[in-house]
């Protein structure tokens, strides 16, 4: 059974996403499991935060992976 993210559940994803380096390339992070993200009436206004800072943080990731493409050629 699938469980829906609680409000403190999606705040500390939110405060969770950074940019990491694995396995050569810049990658996302987040803390909150996939099957959690379930979007509801109550948690809409959040996940919808939580869409956009992981939009962010993936052009972010991006962004290094062109630098560094960059630094080597």
């Amino acid at each position: 059974m699938t469980k829906v993210a609680t409000v403190e559940d999606i705040k500390n994803a939110i405060n969770s996403i950074q940019v990491i380096f694995v396995d050569g390339e810049f990658k996302v992070q987040c803390s909150l499991p996939v099957d959690q993200i379930v979007i509801t009436h109550d948690n809409f206004d959040l996940m919808t935060l939580l869409a956009q800072e992981l939009n962010n943080a993936g052009m972010e990731a991006k962004y290094l992976e062109e630098e560094a493409k960059g630094a080597k050629g």
